[in-house]
């Protein structure tokens, strides 16, 4: 039986029943990869058409795909491209696509139960490379979205394997590797740490020293910092002629899945959860991580007077080493002392350290000079040279007090209402969540921005703002575990004390906000689940999240959801954007006729008075002009690179199939007010059905209830859905144009 290969980890190579394949045409092979990510699955139209072009679409995708999908049938036989409903499938086994088959093997090795059979399941996927992914492919989605992925997955496997060989494995061709990719990510402190262990294995520790070196220079050149603490215990190490010891064994790897086009059929690791780089994980039955708001012991707080009788050591180890977001696991892990060690000396009693045990625990600490002293009088019996006066609390001073609001807009206007109710809100401490909804461009960050400003003397402790990407073109929604690291940056956490698992990422972000008032913006959220990891529990927080959609999912939420702008406040906003003299002298009515020609949508309101103030010759009259020319309003509400049309193309683009149809049929063929019937009668299904696809288009805020069972679509909204429709080309328009000829007749007022 004839098979079908393809191979992308590397130059794309294709047989068919063992003979090469040559696709010329990049559009071609981008399609062909596109689908051989999900061999033996179905995808969809919509999802290709944005593998394949990004956001530059032609203007009949789905017929262009169908073309390419001819192209080739003709080039690998007719049996292995099939053409389903709603998308195309690939007829290959996931073990016959390299890319596949590497995530498959990776995810064996992370669960075998010995050390052997791991290193040959590593040794098999690694050898699958050929190259980068994807590499003669000219897919800007697939080297934006699924390259990072699977070179994480591949460096993860390389790294895991490098900790085998270290620790006691037969040494194969790991050094060569380590060698070769090292250079490529010079950022990557946990792969050079591998490869300074494999040089010290194979006897080179005068290379690995130089390496280290060359690491330590480039760090501090290009990001001003130095080497992690495991890369300095290590140099330590090699000065010493001391072998560092062995990595742990570690559990097995917990993944997420991939949103990508990789189509959920393998996982993959999120950057700072690596094969190998599990040691800070707390294995179980280890300690716990520990209290963020349990009160420390400070230098002020400590006896003066020659001699440390009255400290008692470990409880002074232990106070220093919570306030540092550590476990004694992870601060095992920095010091290269063992757990039981770092127990005893908590616990006590215990031998006296050495300096050297002394020095590594104050810099895993990041002790000052005056802890060190207590520190190593503390627990060697020496004097206590603390100083005359009383220094400050770090344990406070380690905790960087956000200001991170955007700038508030000089010229916002209205919604005095909305903003009185959010200052409310965020004032009444009862840990209620504002949630700011509405269509696209209606100015919810705007307003979210006006009211945090508000509120930001309420809050000292200070102001996190967070951009989720939920609608933004060109950029992924922010995975919920990326928020958090970044979150936990901002509020002054060090790199290596970041947890790499998002469950410890948000029991440390809520332990850090604790005990502290800190208002939270979250912006452009997509779902819930974006949401939900970045809520503190703390009653002293407040949150304020934007979003597009509904999240009617989460508890203790005050909704507001925005509407257009009166008519004189629009007009204000008009004014105010194109300034005063470029107004001056337009008659009321039409400088009225312009704002309703934008729809009284904020966003499209700034963006024609910004093409306005830009052309120094062009009326108000002029504009409305070429506002009102037939299908030409979207194109005219645009300024640099925002434009009204890509906002709504966004929220589209966000839907499922079954409300994107909908969104095209209804937004083009239902009356101004319609009920649920007209809407079941064009999308020829049943009233349950056509309710549930409003109801999605609610959601999404692309469509309004002004009473209960009625529905609109703004304008604008209209539209664009126009502009989709004569873009996709869709066969069910046919059925539209004979469901409002006919049968929407019956429901519509004499």
């Amino acid at each position: 039986m004839q098979r079908l290969t393809v191979k992308v980890l590397g130059p794309l190579e294709v047989t068919v029943g063992g003979r090469p394949v040559r696709l010329t045409r990049s559009r071609l092979r981008t399609l062909l990869v596109a689908l051989a990510l999900s061999a033996g699955k179905t995808v969809s139209m919509d999802r290709l058409a944005e593998m394949v072009w990004s956001d530059e679409f032609p203007a009949n995708s789905r017929r262009t795909l169908q073309n390419y999908a001819g192209g080739l049938r003709g080039a690998l036989g007719g049996r292995w491209i099939e053409t389903r409903p709603n998308g195309l499938l690939l007829r290959a086994a996931a073990d016959d696509v390299d890319a596949l088959r590497f995530v498959r093997l990776a995810e064996q090795a992370a669960h075998a139960r010995d050390t052997e059979t791991e290193r040959g399941l590593l040794d098999e996927a690694m050898a699958l490379s050929r190259g980068e992914p994807f590499e003669d492919v000219p897919s800007r989605w697939l080297h934006d979205t699924e390259a990072p992925h699977l070179a994480e997955r591949w460096l993860a496997a390389l790294e895991r394997r490098a900790d085998l060989d270290v620790a006691g494995g037969p040494a194969g061709d790991v050094l060569a590797e380590l060698s070769k990719w090292a250079p490529r990510y010079p950022l990557r402190e946990s792969l050079w740490l591998r490869l300074l262990k494999a040089l010290d294995r194979h006897g080179r520790r005068a290379e690995a020293l130089q390496r280290y070196e060359e690491l330590r220079s480039r760090l501090a050149h290009e990001l001003g910092i130095d080497p992690g603490p495991e890369l300095r215990h290590l140099h330590a190490s090699l000065l010493a002629d001391h072998p560092a010891p062995p990595p742990p064994r570690r559990p097995p790897a917990q993944h997420r899945s991939l949103t990508g086009s990789i189509g959920r059929s393998f996982e993959a690791v999120p950057p700072r959860d690596r094969l190998a780089d599990t040691s800070a994980r707390p294995p179980a039955g280890g300690t716990a991580a520990p209290p963020m708001n349990r009160p420390h012991l400070r230098l002020r707080d400590l006896p003066a007077g020659p001699r440390t009788d009255a400290i008692e050591p470990g409880a002074l180890l232990r106070s220093w080493r919570e306030r540092a977001s550590l476990t004694q696991e992870m601060l095992a892990e920095s010091t290269g002392l063992s757990v039981r060690t770092i127990s005893r000396l908590e616990t006590g009693p215990a031998a006296k350290p050495s300096l050297t045990t002394l020095r590594m625990l104050a810099e895993a600490l990041a002790l000052s000079d005056d802890e060190q002293a207590v520190l190593s009088a503390a627990l060697c019996g020496g004097p206590v040279r603390t100083p005359g006066a009383r220094p400050p609390d770090r344990a406070r001073d380690r905790v960087t007090v956000p200001r991170q609001l955007p700038r508030n807009v000089a010229d916002f206007t209205g919604r005095d209402r909305e903003v009185a109710t959010m200052v409310r809100l965020g004032e009444a401490g009862n840990a209620t969540i504002t949630t700011v909804e509405g269509m696209p461009g209606i100015g919810k960050t705007a307003l979210a921005i006006r009211a945090a400003h508000r509120l930001a003397d309420r809050f000292p402790d200070g102001q996190l703002f967070v951009q989720l990407h939920g609608h933004t073109p060109d950029r992924a929604p922010v995975q919920p575990h990326d928020a958090l690291h970044r979150v936990l940056r901002a509020l002054g956490l060090p790199e290596n004390r970041v947890p790499p698992h998002m469950d410890d990422q948000v029991g440390l972000y809520r332990s850090l906000l604790a005990d502290r008032k800190v208002l939270i913006v979250l912006d452009d959220a997509l779902s819930e689940t974006q949401v939900s990891p970045l809520l503190p529990g703390s009653p002293r927080c407040h949150v304020i999240v934007t979003g597009r959609r509904r999240l009617s999912g989460l508890d203790g939420t005050h909704a507001l959801s925005l509407d257009v702008l009166p008519l004189t406040d629009g007009v204000t906003i008009f004014s105010l954007v194109a300034g005063r003299d470029r107004v001056a002298g337009t008659p009321p009515q039409v400088l009225a006729n312009m704002v309703r020609r934008c729809g009284l949508l904020p966003l499209a309101l700034r963006l024609t008075a910004a093409r306005l103030r830009s052309h120094p010759r062009w009326t108000v009259g002029r504009l409305l002009t070429r506002l009102t020319a037939p299908r030409q309003r979207l194109s005219e509400l645009a300024a640099g690179e925002r434009s009204v049309a890509t906002a709504f193309e966004m929220s589209y683009r966000r839907l499922t199939d079954e409300h994107r149809r909908a969104y095209r049929l209804l937004g083009t063929r239902a009356p101004v007010d319609f009920g649920v019937e007209v809407a079941a009668a064009l999308l020829d299904t049943s009233t349950p059905a056509a309710e549930h696809a409003l109801e999605g288009l609610l959601d999404g805020h692309l469509l309004s209830e002004p009473v209960p069972g009625r529905y609109r679509f703004h304008d604008l909204v209209r539209d664009h859905a126009a502009c989709v429709m004569a873009r996709d080309d869709r066969p069910e328009s046919d059925t539209a144009k004979n469901a409002s000829a006919y049968g929407v007749a019956s429901y519509l007022p004499a």
